[in-house]
């Protein structure tokens, strides 16, 4: 019951949540304006702007918080101009001149979220041929906030680039001078999706606590990787199809549906220890089921990494590879942590029993039952 406790302990408070940011940067002749849409809990989460604890920023509430935004923003975010030589000693000077909702990137799938603009200018002495940016804004309250950005110059496309915790700076040049560098950045697609795959998957407490209770659900190796393979399978479809809009559900459906998944399988798991007698069970077609929903709470984050996108098809495959390679790590370590604990209790397996050794799989699955419960309720109000 310790390991349950503890277990509750370290996964109830902050279920894992999709954080990202918008950044458009056009560079005029003797400014940077600066253009950042954030949804409004990101925002919550840095600051303790919102008042009432809705995870919603009034008109009120953001002119309340203007000065705290404006330090935050301008300490958190330095751009520096630059040319051949390098970087400018000291970052331009800045100072926010708006602050407000905007309406919700219907690009981004995410009509049921509240978006926040930042709107920043930096003054310059000198027309801007290169320009560093030091972005560390959100990542000290989730270190997985993604950033999508573009450097505009006048008359040139723009230039793409996403920020996150490990690539927080990056130096951009206008057409001309990039091309006499040889400046050019070239990212490998297909390596940056499998990185974001596994990052999601990682950080996704909610779709681990599922992996853990079809874990628990299977009675031998050979069922579990029938039981992944179809929860596998299940997401990829769905995860293609609301990645490229094809279907489209809110998700204030999805993410409390996700919840009574775990849930459900979690109750399931402590219904079939209880049976006097030996019921065989396919715990894959819960994964299949289930897994059509889960995928569908992977594709915000997919939803987004493909905005503006040419290679799209490296970028899906990138990114459920990276979704797989994680899943694979995890029931591996957690088979070997299984495996070491039967053997230090000195119990063994009976036949048609979990593979987690007792008492250990029902300790988890009322874990992971009371967690999918308290996620749901949080998540419906």
């Amino acid at each position: 019951m310790l390991v349950a406790c503890l277990l509750l302990a370290g996964l109830l408070p902050h279920p894992n949540s999709i954080s990202s940011s918008r950044l458009r940067v056009p560079l005029e002749r003797d400014r940077v304006l600066v253009e950042l849409v954030c949804e409004a809990p990101t925002l919550c989460e840095a600051l303790p702007l919102d008042r009432d604890g809705d995870r919603r920023l009034s008109a009120a509430e953001l002119e309340a918080g203007f000065d705290a935004v404006r330090g935050y923003a301008t300490s958190h975010y330095r751009i520096r101009w630059c040319d051949q030589g390098g970087a400018a000693p000291a970052p331009l000077s800045g100072s926010l001149v708006s602050l407000r909702e905007v309406p919700p990137d219907a690009r981004a799938g995410a009509a049921d979220a509240q978006w926040i603009e930042l709107r920043l200018e930096y003054p310059s002495a000198r027309a801007v041929e290169g320009l560093r940016i030091d972005f560390d804004l959100f990542f000290e309250t989730n270190p997985a906030h993604l950033d999508f950005c573009e450097v505009v110059w006048e008359g040139e496309p723009p230039t793409p680039w996403k920020f996150n915790a490990e690539n927080a700076s990056m130096t951009f040049y206008d057409a001309r001078l990039a091309a006499e560098l040889d400046l050019v950045a070239r990212p490998n697609v297909l390596r940056d999706s499998i990185r974001e795959g596994v990052d999601h998957i990682l950080g996704g407490w909610d779709h681990l606590c599922f992996l853990l209770a079809l874990l628990v659900a299977s009675r031998s190796v050979r069922g579990l990787l029938w039981t992944v393979t179809a929860f596998t399978l299940a997401h990829s479809l769905t995860l293609a199809l609301a990645a490229f809009d094809v279907v489209h559900i809110p998700s204030t459906w999805i993410e409390p549906a996700i919840a009574l998944s775990i849930a459900y399988v979690a109750a399931l798991n402590l219904w079939w220890a209880r049976l006097p007698w030996k019921s065989p069970r396919a715990p894959w077609s819960e994964a299949l089921g289930f897994g059509l929903i889960h995928g569908l709470g992977f594709a915000g984050l997919l939803r987004e990494l493909l905005i503006e996108e040419p290679q799209k098809l490296r970028v899906l495959v990138g990114f459920n590879l990276g979704v797989e390679l994680g899943q694979i790590g995890v029931v591996l370590v957690l088979l070997g942590a299984f495996a070491l604990i039967g053997k230090l209790t000195g119990r063994a397996r009976e036949p048609e029993a979990s593979l987690a050794p007792r008492p250990l799989d029902c300790w988890l699955s009322w874990g992971v039952l009371l967690a999918g419960l308290y996620w749901c309720v949080e998540r419906l109000w």
